[in-house]
């Protein structure tokens, strides 16, 4: 069984264009695999984390292929933490 995680990001809504594009491809998608389970992420109806300077400055870090430690690596963990909803098991 395939997973697919479909994140709205339009803050229009059903007025979105791009979501409409969206969606047309997640009824089509689906039609070709019945099985496939959809995730859905509206970010703007869930309560999305703070990311703040230390997470800021943390990712910088991993981008300079360096690793955070003390208060920026905690800072990185808090930003991402319960985001994604495969993570949190919905």
């Amino acid at each position: 069984m395939s997973k697919l995680l479909y994140v709205i990001s339009s803050p229009r809504g059903e007025q979105s264009e791009s979501r409409a594009i969206a969606d047309q491809f997640l009824h089509a998608y689906q039609r070709s695999d019945p099985s496939v389970e959809v995730d859905l992420l509206d970010l703007w109806n869930e309560s999305l984390p703070v990311y703040g300077g230390k997470g800021v400055a943390a990712k910088m870090e991993v981008f300079a292929g360096q690793n955070p430690v003390g208060r920026r690596r905690r800072g990185l963990g808090r930003g991402a933490a319960g985001l994604c909803p495969l993570q949190r098991g919905r």
